[in-house]
Parts: structure tokens; sequence; C-alpha cells
């Protein structure tokens, strides 16, 4: 006999329904499948909140002061755009060396969007003030 046929014969002799048994059956798989994800998910939570309290605890330990976490990502954008800003910075010198016609184009190219800082600031402005004394 064929397996089909074997179970029908145990089914009927158990005295029991198949289509009950299928039923049941595949929601315990479903049931087992859920309880799978919800252990993987339960594992990654806990490796997240690990990882969240290491870095609780390192920003703890740095201990940072009242305005320095703003310097921090100010000197950041600086260094991201380390290149462009030292290009720049030799084109607005190189600029200022030609002549009073050239202060203006100096400050030009001093792109005000990749130059955000303080430091920065007061070298527009120093700019600035010697384009209008040159003129």
């Amino acid at each position: 006999m064929r397996r089909p046929q074997q179970r029908a014969l145990l089914d009927a002799f158990a005295g029991s329904d198949s289509r009950a048994l299928r039923e049941l059956a595949g929601r315990w798989r479903d049931a087992h499948a859920q309880l799978q994800a919800l252990a993987e998910r339960q594992s990654a939570d806990a490796d997240r909140e690990q990882l969240l309290r290491y870095q609780v605890a390192e920003l703890d330990d740095l201990a940072l002061g009242d305005g320095e976490l703003a310097a921090l990502e100010e000197e950041q954008a600086q260094l991201d755009n380390a290149e462009t800003l030292q290009r720049q910075a030799s084109e607005a010198i190189s600029r200022c060396e030609e002549g009073s016609s050239s202060a203006h184009a100096a400050l030009n190219a001093l792109e005000p969007s990749l130059h955000s800082g303080k430091r920065m600031a007061d070298i527009r402005d120093m700019l600035d003030s010697a384009a209008i004394q040159l003129d």
C-alpha cells in the first residue's frame, strides 16, 4: 500500500478525522514558525540592546561639556570637506596675492556652505573687510 492509503486506514481504525488532524498539524507548523521568528527577533533585540548600552557607556565616559558636541560636529564637517577647503583656501590666497581687484574673487572662492565654522566666518569677515578697504 502507498503511504496516503496506509494513513487513511490507520485514521479510520483510530476513528479520527484526517482533515482535523491536517488542520491541527498546519496550525502547529504555523505556531512553530512564529515561535522561531520570535526567538530570532528576541536575539536580535538583545544584540541591539547590548550595542546601545555600550554606546551609552562610552558617551557617559566622554562626559561632553556644554557646546563640546557642537564643536566636534563642526570639526567633523570641516574634516569631511578638508580637500575642498584646502583647494578653495589656496585659490583665495592666490587671488589675494594678485592685487586689490581680486579680493572679491578671493571671497567668492570660499564657498559659504562648506565654511560654516566660527574660524571660517572670521576669515570671511577679514577678507570682506580687506576687500572694502582695498576698494
